[in-house]
């Protein structure tokens, strides 16, 4: 099954006004018909080398109480265009440290207040176990003194919601 020609620049204006919303075309990726369907991927994949020079595609965890607000932090990741990675979510710090105990992550990005385990008591077991390479939160906590907290306990960077996939794009750079 092949596109009619013509069809293609007709499905690429509607594949970029969907990557206004969030979705996966536009700027940076590819699109091919593959058995009849049409399949995007980023052209140039950011991947992470650790110390013994593997290479692979950035590991992300979303922890976060709200279901809403990991789906808003994962299409704010799409759209501050950082490239390939492989996004996991928690519902709250005692299950993002089953899963970092399970497999290595690069990045967690964690909320400040949820039940079970707060942000601040995962961010230090996640510290002493050494159990994800860099932790930042996303939180509704903007105070000087939560902030300080959070860095002084080893965090990267404390992004205020509600914010903007670019304040995402500028914590992330450095690290990625």
């Amino acid at each position: 099954l092949r596109p009619r020609p013509g069809i293609l620049p007709h499905l690429g204006r509607r594949l970029h006004a969907e990557s206004r919303r969030g979705e996966a075309s536009g700027p940076g990726w590819s699109e091919e018909f593959v058995g009849g369907s049409l399949k995007c991927q980023r052209e140039s994949p950011v991947l992470r080398v650790d110390r013994q020079g593997r290479t692979g595609v950035m590991k992300l965890l979303i922890v976060d109480d709200s279901k809403a607000m990991r789906m808003i932090v994962r299409r704010a990741l799409r759209q501050a265009s950082l490239g390939d990675m492989t996004v996991e979510e928690a519902c709250d710090g005692a299950d993002a440290l089953t899963k970092l105990r399970a497999q290595k992550f690069d990045v967690v990005l964690a909320d400040w207040n949820m039940p079970n385990m707060n942000g601040l008591q995962m961010l230090q077991a996640v510290k002493a176990e050494n159990l994800a390479g860099h932790v930042g939160f996303i939180t509704s906590e903007g105070t000087d003194d939560i902030r300080n907290l959070a860095l002084e306990n080893g965090a990267e960077f404390v992004i205020v919601k509600p914010f903007a996939p670019e304040a995402l794009q500028d914590a992330l750079r450095p690290i990625v």
